[in-house]
């Protein structure tokens, strides 16, 4: 069972796999993206300050910001529960 929780984008670590608020298609949460080519070796592109990228397994790419909406996707109830207590700030400890 799947278990998606709602939370700022700029909240999720890179690397992490989240859907838009309303969608299924999952999509993996990055800082930069790196272009490779033939010709030029390889750019990488830094997403702007205050967002980031969201690429599916299709290759498609969104720029959001990061205070954006997303469900990240946890595999079990025990992925949500240790996502939330790595949310926890210090005041809520």
């Amino acid at each position: 069972m799947k278990i998606g929780i709602i939370i700022e984008v700029g909240n999720v670590p890179e690397g992490w796999v989240v859907t838009k608020r309303t969608g299924t298609v999952e999509h993996t949460v990055r800082k930069a993206i790196t272009i490779y080519g033939t010709d030029k070796g390889k750019q990488v592109i830094d997403a702007a300050p205050g967002s980031c990228f969201l690429v599916n397994d299709r290759g498609d790419i969104s720029a959001i910001t990061n205070n954006t909406k997303v469900s990240v996707v946890c595999g079990d109830l025990e992925d949500a529960i240790d996502l939330l207590r790595a949310l926890r700030t210090p005041e809520d400890k």
